[in-house]
């Protein structure tokens, strides 16, 4: 056998190896629950029974301004588990990720050639590189989380483009200038367009590849330097320009700060102290670091305020400045700090998103796993050098330390997301000052039955957290199941739910559960007409942003009616809504009423209103345009039926 086919062979049998680990490692938290907006992503799955609701479904998504529609197609696609099991969403997950370790071994092994290891030590370069990033244990809750799905896709094809940037790269070395630079070309093409329809980060494949050429690639063009300067700049630096001159255009992305507990300075300030807080879970991990609650992390309201503002912003000023100082001597140095900061520019600085989320460093960790088997591989030359046997054994059994530590992390993380249960244990003795591990462990109690401890859980966490009306809203729930329960005063709810801060999507959510139990003939302390008072009250606070969660609130009163078959009521919630506020969906459920009720002349003017305001937005139209042309043909045919019977009598 040749030794490039024991060499294939050898790659081969690693990677199996590797999968085989991975899937031993991650097995226990495959059959774990559903979190956070998991529900508010993929509710819509529920009515998918036909390929032309998979094609509404891939194009209606609301998470982001292009509607990811890649992502949202692959869960089109497992429709029929949900509500039934986790455990296939989580295999499409956990295999995307492991999709990601392969991409991310060949994109190592080709910086491997560049910065000139060579020979078999490049297949201990990428093998390291794999292990240690697949096994990352910041990546439990990207991976167990599963709405993330959106970015487990985006990190697919930013790591296509890398791969094909850098094999593009290696090509034109061998002396095919244009066929590297078309392959270069075409992987970051397919990077950008796919990635950015799985989630609008995979914009920063930009950030990525100029770092790379930066800090590996330029110094070791020969030839056309100047080329691949200019390539750099249509293909990495332009589409950030343009992202950053669409999102600051008019001030745009400052609106969302209104339904925020913090400004864009104190954003900024208390981003500057989260992303050292990331760093160190990416390098040093340890189980009670890691988790998707981090609710309880403290803003910076000023530069001293705390403290720790001050220092954090002051040691990456100074990190950055020593990486650009000593690029030439530490290279590994500029790729680690540069590549991590770089994948934060957009989720972790301005836009008004949450403060803190752990699957935002899935793709920035890449760089700091390559740039620190880098300085690993460096280290381990000057310890080659000095040929002291002691030293060799000591650094090796360093290395196995810490990844056997860093497997270990990672298996623990795996067993917290086993079930509910594990979850809301971990998370409460991980983050006790968590006001959303409290609401969940609330909610796992009440699920459980055990009502009287969910009772004092949320008045226990109403004192602590005041004013938020899902806690009134839970108590409204935990009534339905159990009527002994005592709720707030009718002034205290009113007060609550009128003027409380805006928590988000769960009192949307909770009264979805609570019209479920009372379309069941329960739940006989909260009428219909009580149903309705509470969630109008919510509807009136100014608080709640005019979208998201207030047309879910729409749709909660339009159903409320239909149930008692008070069609007429149902068409009249949304009367007195300006039209402009209403999404297609919710104008759909009119138009399904009004025909219902026979009232065609009304349905067929609703329907030109509604040519008029969506016809020209493609994405929307596409997805949902056919009900209404369907509708509106059934309309015609019937009038035209009728007008026919009418003229033979």
């Amino acid at each position: 056998m040749s030794d490039s086919k024991r060499l294939m062979l050898g790659q081969f049998g690693f990677l199996v190896a590797l999968s085989c680990c991975y899937f031993v490692v991650v097995w226990p938290g495959m059959h774990g629950p559903h979190v956070l907006d998991d529900w508010w992503n993929l509710q819509s799955l529920a009515d998918i029974t036909t390929w032309r609701e998979i094609w509404t479904y891939t194009f209606s998504g609301t998470a982001g301004s292009l509607g990811r529609p890649v992502t949202l197609f692959t869960f089109a696609l497992q429709a029929e588990s949900w509500g039934v099991s986790t455990f296939p969403f989580k295999l499409v997950n956990t295999s995307i990720h492991l999709l990601n370790c392969f991409l991310l071994y060949m994109c190592a092994y080709l910086c491997a050639s560049l910065i000139g290891v060579v020979g078999k030590k490049r297949l201990l370069f990428a093998s390291l590189c794999a292990c240690l990033w697949v096994f990352l244990p910041i990546h439990t809750t990207t991976i167990f989380y599963v709405v993330q799905r959106m970015t487990l896709l985006s990190g697919t094809f930013t790591l296509l483009g890398i791969l094909g940037f850098l094999y593009g790269v290696v090509i034109s070395q061998r002396g095919t200038d244009k066929s590297g630079l078309l392959i270069a070309s075409l992987g970051m093409i397919a990077g950008y367009f796919f990635g950015v329809f799985s989630k609008e980060n995979a914009i920063m494949l930009g950030v990525f590849v100029a770092v790379l050429y930066v800090s590996i690639v330029r110094g070791q063009l020969t030839s056309n330097r100047r080329l691949w300067d200019s390539w750099i700049l249509v293909f990495a630096v332009f589409p950030l320009i343009l992202l950053f001159t669409y999102i600051s255009w008019g001030g745009k992305f400052l609106k969302g700060y209104g339904h925020r507990e913090f400004t864009l300075m104190e954003r900024l300030l208390t981003e500057s102290r989260i992303l050292w807080d990331y760093f160190f879970k990416i390098i040093i991990p340890s189980p009670e670091r890691i988790n998707i609650y981090n609710d309880d992390y403290q803003i910076s309201r000023g530069l001293f305020d705390p403290v720790s503002t001050v220092v954090s912003g002051f040691f990456w000023l100074i990190l950055l400045g020593l990486s650009w100082a000593y690029r030439l001597r530490f290279p590994f140095f500029l790729l680690a700090i540069s590549w991590f900061i770089g994948g934060h520019i957009l989720e972790s600085t301005f836009l008004p998103l949450e403060l803190y989320f752990e699957h935002r460093n899935y793709i920035p960790s890449v760089g700091v796993i390559i740039a620190g088997v880098w300085g690993l591989f460096y280290v381990w030359g000057r310890v080659e050098l000095n040929g002291k046997t002691f030293t060799k054994i000591a650094s090796l059994t360093l290395l196995a330390v810490y990844m056997i530590w860093h497997v270990g992390v990672f298996y623990t993380e795996t067993q917290t997301w086993k079930n509910r249960s594990t979850l809301n244990v971990s998370a409460l003795k991980d983050r006790p000052f968590s006001f959303r591990v409290n609401q969940a462990a609330a909610g796992y109690l009440a699920d459980k039955g055990d009502i009287q401890q969910a009772t004092y859980l949320l008045y226990a966490l109403d004192k602590h957290w005041p004013g938020y009306p899902s806690t009134y809203v839970y108590l409204l729930y935990v009534q339905c199941v159990d009527s002994n329960v005592v709720i707030p005063s009718h002034e205290e709810l009113k007060e609550r739910f009128t003027k409380g801060r805006y928590d988000d999507i769960l009192a949307s959510k909770l009264f979805f559960n609570i019209q479920k139990i009372k379309q069941r003939g329960a739940c006989p302390k909260l009428s219909w007409g009580d149903f309705r008072y509470w969630v109008s009250a919510l509807m009136s606070n100014p608080n709640f942003p005019k979208y998201g969660p207030k047309q879910n609130f729409l749709k909660l009163l339009m159903i409320s009616y239909i149930t008692e078959g008070d069609y007429s009521s149902a068409v009249a919630v949304l009367d007195g809504i300006k039209f402009s506020e209403l999404r297609l969906s919710t104008i759909r459920l009119k138009m399904e009423i009004l025909m219902l009720q026979n009232r065609d002349d009304e349905a067929l003017l609703l329907i030109r209103k509604v040519y008029d305001r969506f016809k020209g937005k493609i994405r929307l139209w596409g997805a949902q345009g056919h009900y209404f042309e369907n509708a509106e043909q059934e309309i015609l045919d019937k009038k035209g039926k009728i007008k026919r019977l009418y003229e033979l009598n």
